[in-house]
């Protein structure tokens, strides 16, 4: 019989919907249809609960508009802070320039805790003492980030021990961490931005300025790349 109930139910809620404009046809139905406050035996009118269901709509459009002005605000924040980044390496007269101007702005401007810069071996000269960290290809430590950088693809959250480790050494305290690959498929290595606040980076977060700086470091280490080519041509 419950069954039965059930679909006859069903039937009735796929009509209305088909027929929303039912109760301007046909008013005499309000006279016999009562909806209850789920906390009293008082009735309410169903004008009553469309308002009041309206009204929570609204709320929640209105805090979703804010939030996508939030988010419009803080990119275009972003995109001014890139662009004067990009202008500010653009500057340096040489690599180890490069990179520790890109340390410097990372931590000053973009309030950075703790910045990672690592670069593969094969793709930097060991002997130009940049300020960065040179990653051989065959370190067993380098095994848990092999999946992000084959990807090619940043990623934010938490991180597990052993890499926060691997990062930032063993007595850091950081809870976020934003990975980027740095060039195709992370071909150059890697950029670690570290966080003490636990959700300045969080997963699902946008990531289109993590990508444009690599973009900007890859293009500079490939324009490093070409100048020996350059000059014995």
């Amino acid at each position: 019989m419950s069954t039965e109930v059930e679909v006859n139910e069903k039937a009735v809620i796929n009509w209305l919907e088909q027929n929303p404009d039912i109760f301007q046809r046909f008013p005499e139905l309000l006279e016999v249809v009562e909806l209850t406050h789920s906390n009293s035996t008082n009735t309410s009118s169903l004008i009553e609960r469309q308002v009041s269901r309206l009204r929570a709509k609204n709320r929640d459009i209105e805090r979703k508009m804010q939030q996508m002005m939030q988010n419009a605000l803080e990119n275009e924040e972003l995109m001014g802070k890139l662009h004067r980044l990009s202008l500010t390496l653009g500057e340096s007269a040489n690599m180890k320039n490069f990179f520790q101007m890109l340390r410097d702005e990372l931590k000053n401007q973009f309030k950075a805790d703790h910045v990672f810069i690592g670069l593969f071996a094969d793709k930097i000269n060991p002997d130009s003492k940049l300020p960065l960290s040179i990653i051989q290809a065959d370190n067993p430590e380098l095994a848990p980030f092999r999946t992000l950088l084959d990807g090619g693809q940043t990623s934010c959250g938490r991180l597990a021990r052993e890499k926060l480790q691997f990062l930032f050494g063993r007595d850091n305290q950081i809870r976020s961490t934003a990975l980027v690959p740095i060039g195709e498929r992370g071909e150059f290595g890697m950029l670690a931005i570290g966080s003490e606040n636990p959700g300045r980076f969080f997963p699902g977060m946008g990531t289109m300025f993590l990508e444009l700086l690599s973009e900007t470091i890859s293009h500079r280490l490939r324009l490093q790349e070409a100048e020996p080519r350059r000059l014995t041509a």
